[in-house]
């Protein structure tokens, strides 16, 4: 059986202190899941994974980094790996989270085995 990766985007605005100066983003991120064909001829339902998604990016959209983040430093890689621990739960066959800065032509891509 094939093993197959569907990718699904979703959009975002935040904002990260940097000393006294704030610097605000469009942030894009790409959640992909591996696996084999199923016999409904999919790897998992898009739906799936916009709801796993939902309360990570209202967390995320227009929100000061910093504070949600907390303690982690709001770099590209230190976003993408909250974003994968909150989603790991509900999307067991998560095998990338890609967080692009496309304004700054910059990109960070976690990977995972599945």
């Amino acid at each position: 059986m094939a093993r197959v990766e569907i990718v699904r985007s979703f959009g975002f605005e935040a904002a990260h202190r940097k000393g006294a100066q704030i610097y605000g983003y469009s942030y894009r991120a790409e959640i992909a899941i591996r696996g084999e064909i199923a016999s409904d001829g999919k790897v998992a339902r898009f739906e799936e994974i916009e709801r796993a998604f939902a309360p990570v990016k209202s967390a995320l959209d227009h929100s000061l980094l910093n504070d949600v983040l907390g303690h982690m430093p709001p770099t590209l890689e230190n976003i993408a790996l909250w974003i994968s621990d909150r989603l790991r739960a509900d999307l067991p066959a998560l095998s990338r989270v890609s967080l692009f800065r496309q304004s700054e032509g910059e990109a960070c891509h976690l990977t995972f085995e599945t």
